[in-house]
């Protein structure tokens, strides 16, 4: 006996996969585009901080997770940035280091990117002890601090998640370090959790996971 016909079946799976879809692209987007956890970063330099501050010219640092996807973006802006204000900042990539893991874990491809890049000292923030200092949760944050140690930008430099392009964050740090007005001094962070368990810190060679 032949099987019934359900002539609306096949239009009704459509349906069914079409809407699938839709939802796991909002999905997608939505996180892309979801800011990652932060702090007000002092507005002046902390005084308990172990990182050498040059008291001749801007200071900027960018706190990362050795292995969080997102960041490699905010490398990439960085690069924009430090191209357009040759000489005027000084630059450093504090990489987070759990105690429980050895020196080469830290040393990931994001640690050779970012110690690739001219005028930049890459080194290791142990348990996230500067990055607490600066008031940063999230991989991808930077702050910017003038040279007599007053706070002029703290934030991220993408659009989104691992989004590289114009944006109002790198912006307004090209504008400050060129000495224009700039009407933007914070901007939210797109990064994975510097210290949450589900970033893999806990993981020799993990990836960052949200």
């Amino acid at each position: 006996m032949p099987l019934p016909s359900f002539p609306y079946s096949n239009g009704v799976l459509t349906l069914f996969w079409l809407g699938a879809i839709g939802a796991a692209f909002w999905s997608f987007e939505t996180y892309k585009t979801t800011p990652g956890e932060r702090r007000e970063a002092p507005l002046q330099w902390p005084a308990g901080s172990e990182i050498r501050r040059d008291s001749s010219r801007p200071i900027l640092l960018l706190f990362a997770h050795p292995y969080c996807p997102c960041t490699r973006a905010s490398l990439g802006e960085l690069v924009e940035i430090l191209g357009r204000c040759q000489g005027r900042v000084t630059a450093q990539v504090l990489f987070v280091k759990p105690t429980a893991v050895s020196p080469s874990w830290v040393q990931s491809d994001m640690w050779h990117t970012a110690s690739r890049i001219p005028g930049v000292r890459t080194s290791w923030d142990g348990e996230a002890k500067e990055a607490a200092r600066f008031g940063v949760r999230t991989s991808g944050h930077v702050v910017l601090y003038a040279a007599d140690g007053n706070l002029l930008f703290s934030g991220g430099i993408t659009g989104r998640r691992g989004h590289e392009g114009e944006n109002p964050g790198r912006s307004a740090r090209v504008d400050l370090l060129l000495a224009r007005p700039t009407a933007c001094q914070d901007y939210p962070v797109f990064g994975c959790a510097l210290t949450a368990p589900s970033a893999g810190l806990t993981n020799e060679g993990g990836e960052c996971r949200e």
